[in-house]
């Protein structure tokens, strides 16, 4: 647990980058057989701690299966998410956002407007 406090810890080898090869892996690839992969999806869909992040940024209609995390010490405030625009293929975003002095706040609109942000530079926005 103490690897997840301070995000300037040389430990912590996780990369939004990491986060979202692994997520497109899990959810779009072949690494889970498909009753597997669904019920991943499924749970990711259901998950109600995002919607004010990644998927608060994105435009309405699309589907978003994200997973959050969330840490008081530095207001770290994490989302990784696959996400189903209507008539286009998947995208994969990951958003991981920190303060940086101990005792900063999560600032779910960071993560809601980089989503926005990545998706009209994409030129995905409708």
């Amino acid at each position: 647990p103490d690897l997840n406090q301070d995000p300037r810890d040389p430990r912590d080898t996780t990369t939004p980058y990491h986060m979202a090869t692994d997520l497109r892996t899990l959810t779009l690839g072949d690494a889970l057989a498909s009753p597997d992969e669904k019920a991943l999806i499924g749970w990711l869909r259901a998950n109600t701690t995002g919607d004010e992040r990644i998927k608060a940024g994105l435009p309405r209609g699309w589907v978003v299966a994200d997973k959050t995390g969330t840490s008081g010490a530095y207001g770290v405030a994490n989302d990784v998410a696959v996400a189903w625009p209507p008539s286009r293929a998947p995208v994969v975003i990951a958003v991981f956002s920190n303060r940086t002095a101990a005792g900063g706040k999560a600032d779910d609109r960071v993560v809601a407007t980089t989503a926005s942000i990545v998706i009209r530079a994409l030129g995905l926005a409708t």
